[in-house]
């Protein structure tokens, strides 16, 4: 599964939940999920592994995703 993989390479929930009100601008989704990496070559990883590559075509079937990376400045 996708928790497992990401689990697996060390990713951490941070926040999943609903959107509730969009306060400025625009949201296209209902849904967010924030998972945590020790570092983007981390999760770079994650993303480009044959596991999770496996995993995309049932996750565009299922839904329709955005994904986004950020970091935190030091």
């Amino acid at each position: 599964s996708a928790g497992k993989l990401t689990v697996k390479f060390g990713g951490e929930l941070v926040l999943g939940g609903a959107v509730e009100d969009v306060l400025a601008g625009k949201c296209d989704h209902k849904r967010v999920a924030i998972i945590k990496f020790a570092d983007i070559d981390t999760l770079n990883s994650w993303y480009n592994s044959a596991e999770y590559q496996a995993l995309i075509p049932l996750r565009d079937e299922a839904c329709d995703m955005t994904l986004v990376t950020y970091s935190v400045p030091s």
